[in-house]
Parts: structure tokens; C-alpha cells; sequence
């Protein structure tokens, strides 16, 4: 058996080298230098003619994937493809056909209009620095034509200073710094600028995505794990009946109730591999924020609730309170996500003030400082709010054994790491500090550990459920 075992090991392991031997062997130059021939027909010889170069058979190859954005590799059906780009010819990426344009809105090619025209001159700056160049794109360059991904963005000059290069590659300006991008990483095309009759044509690309760091995969699942130490405290508070019956038990079903939809939406979003459209992301980020702005809320609430009571104001119409309470909570959360929706899809609002969800990112765009109108601003409003509560509670140091329990470990756990992750938004250029905020953010995202140890974990708490 044993025997059987390592033959057929043998086999595969043969057969996967034989194929990848196989593969480089057919592939005469780089993925990026190659134009795809399948709509073509090759003359008596064996070569090709595309766009007036000639492509000898010796530079024809089949191929069985395709490389876009970033490099990623799919697979695709076996295809031939030949050397175009290289030394003497220098390449350029069209997005559509010639005529065509890419429409941002259906994320499709489509014609240019007939009264608008179909431009093919472009600024290019010479290799030797200074020097530009106005040039036929069909003429200077070879043009390759394909998308580096399915939803596009415009380059704008509005919004994003770029520069075409002489050896057909994209400069962009982030942040101070320039960044090259070859033909796998962006395509051109038509583009009017509003208030003008003219099309030019412009870079676009994909979507910037959150860098995939320790630090990031760690607080993402650091969220996960922190969903499944929520579920159980949730069920234990819908459970007993001296934690779901009064005021503040209430309040903190409702707060971990929304800290677990929100954490549960991010979890999704950044450690699947599940790829969303436009609609759908928007859709997930927008819940997010609606849950974890309410979050925020509800821990106000809770904070509020437990001063009013240490004031010993009767709690007679505890109903009429509660309704009063998610009113504010929900309401308040609603209000702002209508506002951030607004903001997202209306004209009005120019694009470097945009949130980016459903477009840029499934979330708040956090490497804008536009994120501190919609999220971090809203975000520390909340917090100072939250302080000066806890700050009356600790004068006042006349709690119930709810609000005993609740004041250290939500200050300690929430307030302090709330603090520091908005710090760490404002700081986030400081890459010296990277490490630091990398602990301060995974300790955030634990919370639901943290919540878990202590609410659930008590000699009190674990009575009752024995005793249930």
C-alpha cells in the first residue's frame, strides 16, 4: 500500500514539474510584452502582422493564463500570443478597442458618442528628464488592448497628478512620492472633463486596496475571533433573566449586538476571498458603519443610563426609556450613514472628499483624511462624550453592581484603546510607529475577549447560568 502510496506521488510530483518545464519553454518574453493573436490569422510563414509589426513565428507562444493588476495570475484557456513589446517597440494599454471609451458607471467599453471625437495624441515625457512630447499613440506606440481589472478609476488631473513615459509606463505622484505603473497595472482611455466638449485621454486604474501587512491580517482576524466570544456573551444576556430584564442589560444586548454585525461585515470583507461587485460592497460597508457607529452610540447610552441612576431618579416607564433610547441610538447611527451614502454617490462632493465605501473600498477609505469627517470625527465626538459620562460616574463613585462592572472594564478596554486608535489614524504617516499601533489595534479588535472574560466570567454570572 505504502508502495502504491509513493507511485502515484511520484507520478503527479513528474507530471506538475514536466508541465512547468513545459510552460517556460513555450513563453519567449515576458507576459507584459505580448499581445494576445486569437482574433488573427497567421500568414504563409507562420508570423503575424499586428499593427504593422511583424511577429516572427519564434516569438509566438501558447499560454494558458493571464497576469493582471498586482501581478495576480488567472488562469484561462490556451491561447497563442506574440512578442510585441520590447527594445525597439514601445507599448502602451488601451482599455477599449480604438472608437471606444470605458464607462465607469457599467464598468463596460462602449463607443464614443458620434459628435465626440476619438483622441489619440498624448503628452509623453522624454527619458532624459524635462521634456515633453505631444505623440500619435498609434504611432509612436504599439497598443495593447485590455483591462488590469473589471471596476476602473479614472486619473484625473483634478484629483491625481500623472505623466506618461516615453517607455509607455504611467508616473503617478502619492503622497510626495512617484510610483511607476507598466501595462498589467493600467489602461487609457477617452475621457471629458466636465464642462467640456473634448475627450483626452487619461489613465485608469484599479482601486487601491488595503495592504495585506501583519499588522492588518492579524486585527482582521483578531475581529473574527472576537465575533465568536461575542456570540456566547450575547446568548448568555438573552438568557438569564436578571441580565436581560433590566435597563442595562438591555442596552448592552443592544451594544454587542452591533459591535458583533460590525466585526462579523469587516471579517468578511478582508479575510474571504470572495470578490464583490460595486453594489455589494457598498452594501457591506455601509451595514458596517451603520453597526459600528451604533455600537459607539449605545455605549453612550449605557454610560448615560448608569449616571442617570446613580442620581436615583426613578425608573418607572422603563419601556418608554428604552424606546427612547434606540431612537437615539438607531437613529442617530441612521442619520449619519444616510449622510455618508449621500456623500459617496452625490456630484456635489468632490472625489478626494468622497468616503471611497462601494468603490475605492468595501469600507471608509482610512488613508484619506476625508475619513475624519465620516468616521474619526463622528468617532471621537462619541468617545469625549463617553469620557465626560465615565468622568461624572467616577465623581459621583455611587454605581450599582452593574455600573461597578461596567465602568472599568468599558473604560479601561474601549475608552483607552478608542483613544489610541484614533491616534493611530492621525499618526498613520509615521511608519516608525507602525509596530506600536499594530498592538494597540489587534488589543482593540479583541474586545470581544476582552467583554467575554469579564461580563461572562464571573462568580455571579456563572451562578446564574448553573442555576438556569
Amino acid at each position: 500500500m505504502d508502495f502504491f502510496c509513493y507511485f502515484i506521488l511520484s507520478i503527479v510530483v513528474l507530471f506538475s514539474s514536466s508541465s512547468v518545464l513545459a510552460e517556460k519553454t513555450v513563453e519567449k518574453c515576458q507576459f507584459k510584452d505580448t499581445v494576445d493573436l486569437s482574433d488573427l490569422l497567421p500568414l504563409d510563414n507562420g508570423s503575424y502582422i499586428y499593427h504593422n509589426v511583424t511577429i516572427p513565428k519564434t516569438k509566438v507562444a501558447t499560454y494558458n493564463y493571464t497576469l493582471g493588476f498586482g501581478y495576480v495570475r488567472h488562469q484561462a484557456k490556451s491561447h497563442l500570443r506574440g512578442c510585441v513589446c520590447g527594445i525597439s517597440q514601445k507599448c502602451v494599454k488601451l482599455c477599449c478597442k480604438h472608437g471606444q471609451y470605458y464607462n465607469e458607471e457599467t464598468f463596460e467599453c462602449e463607443k464614443v458618442p458620434l459628435h465626440l471625437n476619438k483622441p489619440e495624441d498624448i503628452d509623453i515625457a522624454m527619458e532624459g528628464g524635462g521634456n515633453i512630447k505631444n505623440v500619435n499613440i498609434f504611432k509612436y506606440f504599439v497598443p495593447q488592448v485590455g483591462k488590469p481589472c473589471k471596476y476602473l478609476e479614472s486619473l484625473t488631473m483634478e484629483d491625481d497628478i500623472w505623466e506618461l513615459q516615453e517607455n509607455g509606463e504611467i508616473r503617478v505622484d502619492i503622497s510626495g512620492r512617484h510610483e511607476y505603473l507598466d501595462t498589467l497595472n493600467y489602461c487609457l482611455s477617452p475621457y471629458r472633463y466636465e464642462g467640456s466638449n473634448v475627450n483626452v485621454l487619461v489613465p485608469l486604474v484599479c482601486p487601491e486596496k488595503y495592504e495585506e501587512s501583519i499588522g492588518f491580517t492579524a486585527t482582521n482576524y483578531a475581529m473574527a475571533i472576537s465575533v465568536l466570544f461575542l456570540i456566547p456573551v450575547v446568548l448568555i444576556y438573552l438568557s438569564v433573566q436578571e441580565l436581560r430584564e433590566n435597563m442595562q442589560g438591555k442596552i448592552m444586548i443592544c451594544y454587542l449586538v452591533a459591535l458583533m454585525g460590525g466585526y462579523s461585515i469587516l471579517s468578511i470583507i478582508n479575510i474571504s476571498e470572495l470578490v464583490f461587485s460595486p453594489v455589494e460592497c457598498a452594501f457591506l460597508g455601509f451595514s458596517a458603519y451603520f453597526c459600528l457607529i451604533g455600537s459607539f452610540l449605545w455605549l453612550g447610552v449605557l454610560y448615560f443610563d448608569i449616571w442617570r441612576n446613580s442620581y436615583d431618579f426613578a425608573e418607572k416607564i422603563l419601556r418608554k426609556r428604552f424606546i427612547i433610547y434606540s431612537l437615539y441610538a438607531w437613529g442617530i447611527a441612521a442619520l449619519l450613514t444616510g449622510l455618508t451614502m449621500w456623500a459617496q454617490w452625490t456630484k456635489i462632493v468632490p472625489k478626494i472628499y468622497k468616503p471611497g465605501v462601494g468603490y475605492n473600498f468595501c469600507w471608509i477609505d482610512t488613508f484619506k483624511w476625508a475619513a475624519t469627517i465620516y468616521y474619526y470625527g463622528p468617532y471621537a465626538a462619541i468617545t469625549i462624550w463617553n469620557f465626560a459620562t465615565l468622568l461624572l460616574l467616577c465623581l459621583r463613585r455611587k454605581q450599582s453592581e452593574t455600573s461597578g462592572l461596567a465602568v472599568p472594564i468599558l473604560f479601561f478596554t474601549l475608552g483607552f484603546l478608542w483613544t489610541l486608535d484614533i491616534v493611530s489614524y492621525c499618526l498613520r504617516d509615521l511608519h516608525y510607529a507602525d509596530n506600536l499601533f499594530m498592538v494597540t489595534d489587534v488589543c482593540f479588535a479583541l474586545q470581544g475577549v476582552w467583554m467575554f472574560m469579564i461580563l461572562v466570567l464571573r462568580p455571579r454570572i456563572l451562578a446564574a447560568i448553573k442555576k438556569r
